[in-house]
């Protein structure tokens, strides 16, 4: 008899157990969820933005295809010398991607990227650089598109204590 009541005391506390645990799952949606897709998005942007930073500097040195890993024979890059879009900038540079290419890097871009600079080179302290972006997006390795629009303005403050150049910014993306 005593048997019988162990047992029975057993499988109770099994049960119960059993019921404490399913009852503690968590729903797959949850706001973790949302803070991982959060992060993501704002992952893929700042590459982007960052990407098109470097695509940028390299176009000012005539190194555009050498700045995207691997190059980009799908781009075009034009120079522009003249005062058709801002009397207050020295040059300007057209970067265009037809969409259509796939990228050593793997990634499809399209849209436009114009970059105009003044304050002298580039990269010399105090310049001011202006990327507008016209229908600009880029398909990236995991899978997501990432478009960009509107205006960031970036200023060389000059270098940092390790020698790297520093730059402020201003965006409205």
């Amino acid at each position: 008899m005593k048997t019988k009541h162990f047992l029975t005391s057993g499988i109770v506390g099994i049960a119960l157990a059993g019921a404490i645990f399913a009852g503690c799952k968590k729903d797959s949606n949850t706001s973790t969820d949302a803070d991982v897709s959060a992060a993501q998005d704002e992952a893929n942007a700042s590459f982007v933005l960052q990407d098109s930073k470097s695509i940028s500097d390299g176009a000012a040195q005539n190194q555009a295809t050498e700045r995207m890993e691997g190059g980009s024979p799908c781009a075009t890059y034009r120079k522009i010398a003249d005062t058709t879009y801002n009397s207050q900038l020295d040059s300007a540079i057209e970067i265009s991607f037809p969409g259509s290419c796939v990228s050593p890097d793997g990634r499809t871009r399209s849209g436009d990227i114009f970059v105009f600079w003044n304050g002298g080179r580039y990269f010399d302290s105090g310049s001011v650089i202006i990327m507008t972006f016209r229908n600009y997006s880029v398909k990236l390795l995991n899978g997501f598109t990432v478009g960009v629009t509107g205006t960031r303005v970036l200023t060389n403050v000059g270098k940092d204590s390790a020698g790297d150049q520093s730059w402020n910014f201003t965006a409205n993306l």
